[in-house]
């Protein structure tokens, strides 16, 4: 017999499933005076990191809030998200683990598509993000974010 979650383990995986999804959102549509928003979701000494195999992505990992700023404006700047890229991300198949009460992780898929604003958006890339969150006084924020692509 299993036990039922508690009803904090589920609002926690709820406000869990919204960071993601307001991440994605913001990713794509947030202007640069939004992106404050976008970098509050991270921790204070957040890592974002690409797990590559040099072929399709370049390798990276950006740690502080700082630096993932940087990362979201270099991509804005050579079209690959934000505002007027055509671009969207797709976030879906989410599993959230609780590693403890203040401790989670959140694998999902990505699906990255061009030409978002045509009649026929393009499938461009598509991995999985490996999330893993920890609870602030602000609540669930992002404390570190590996993208693989594939």
């Amino acid at each position: 017999m299993t036990t039922a979650p508690s009803i904090q383990r589920i609002a926690d995986e709820l406000e869990i499933r919204n960071l993601l999804g307001e991440l994605t959102y913001l990713a794509d549509t947030a202007t640069d005076e939004q992106l404050e928003r976008y970098l509050s979701l991270f921790t204070e000494d957040a890592t974002w990191a690409v797990i590559s195999d040099g072929v399709a992505l370049a390798s990276q990992e950006r740690a502080g809030r700082q630096a993932i700023l940087e990362g979201a404006q270099q991509r804005r700047a050579s079209g690959a998200q934000g505002p007027g890229s055509g671009t969207r991300h797709a976030l879906h198949t989410i599993h959230v683990r609780f590693d403890s009460d203040d401790e989670a992780y959140a694998l999902c898929y990505w699906h990255y598509y061009k030409g978002s604003s045509s009649d026929r958006p393009v499938l461009a890339a598509m991995g999985e993000y490996r999330n893993r969150l920890v609870r602030t006084k602000d609540g669930w924020r992002l404390a570190r974010r590996e993208l693989v692509q594939g």
